[in-house]
């Protein structure tokens, strides 16, 4: 929190959030395969075939800006009880697996690009309710929505490109350093 009531701050988030084609989820194929173009087609991912397609992490960052609302706080300040919203954009960095159809042959061609790469962009918002016990110790449960964007997503000889939506409730416990001596919570 940067100003003198600590009702706007900012933060840096970040989500490793794992994603995978679900077992038996049909998906889309558009562009050039197997050397024809203009493909357009679905094709069931399963274990079966043995194609699989997934983020080990699809690395979400975020940088944050917060703004705290007062719902009850005493004048002895041993308690008191917030309501947080946040709203925040940053680069995507997944780590990127797959296996897919390519000419038609087995073993199927596998791609692991393992390196951390600005591979899109997401937005997210947030809403927490915030219990602090003597100013500085809080327990928070929240909601966020993130919506990203990935693009340029290597695969064997081409790329792909993903727009992927999470929703998630947060638990925490933390503890928030004083930003200034005279911390009016």
């Amino acid at each position: 929190y940067f100003n003198y009531d600590q009702t706007f701050g900012f933060e840096i988030n970040y989500d490793p959030v794992n994603y995978h084609i679900a077992n038996g989820q049909n998906v889309q194929l558009t562009g050039t395969l197997n050397e024809i173009s203009n493909i357009n087609t679905n094709i069931p991912f399963n274990a079966k075939n043995g194609y699989y397609y997934g983020m080990d992490g699809a690395n979400l960052l975020l940088v944050n800006f917060v703004r705290r609302f007062t719902i009850f706080r005493p004048n002895s300040n041993k308690v008191g009880v917030d309501a947080i919203a946040k709203l925040g954009v940053g680069p995507l960095m997944p780590h990127f697996l797959s296996s897919l159809p390519v000419n038609g042959t087995l073993p199927l061609t596998t791609y692991d690009d393992p390196q951390f790469h600005i591979k899109g962009w997401n937005a997210a918002t947030e809403a927490a309710l915030r219990i602090t016990v003597y100013r500085y110790v809080y327990i928070e449960i929240a909601a966020k929505y993130d919506y990203a964007m990935y693009s340029s997503l290597k695969l064997y000889q081409g790329t792909a490109k993903q727009n992927l939506s999470t929703a998630e409730v947060i638990g925490s416990l933390g503890f928030t350093f004083p930003s200034n001596r005279f911390n009016p919570l």
